[in-house]
């Protein structure tokens, strides 16, 4: 009894109780069958990718800049170039960069992957 309530915990300790499961000993009908155990475990990672460390896998053919432009000059606004967000207190223009900085769509996708939680 001792030896059932101390060492409890791991794959080899001594169960606490005896069960019966479904599986049944041909050869030996009063021997004490458990049944069928499957012992598994599940880990999960995850995990955090810094700019710096994958941006040999992209080719870009210049480097991402950001400038401003004032609500009077939006006319000046580029066509390859996107608003990001108003700049100043109060808001006197925006930050503005290229699409390909802007833009994560234009070198993939804004799906989500099947895999995503």
């Amino acid at each position: 009894m001792k030896e059932n309530t101390e060492s409890l915990g791991t794959l080899f300790d001594p169960i606490p109780s005896s069960f019966q499961g479904n599986i049944h000993s041909s050869s030996s009908p009063q021997e004490i069958v458990l049944g069928y155990f499957s012992v598994g475990a599940t880990k999960k990672k995850r995990i955090f990718i810094n700019y710096h460390e994958v941006m040999d896998l992209f080719k870009f053919n210049r480097a991402c800049t950001y400038d401003s432009i004032g609500f009077k000059d939006l006319d000046k606004l580029e066509r390859y170039e996107r608003l990001l967000q108003t700049i100043g207190d109060p808001p006197s223009g925006y930050a503005k960069t290229i699409d390909q900085c802007a833009d994560c769509t234009l070198y993939g996708t804004n799906i989500k992957p099947d895999y995503w939680e």
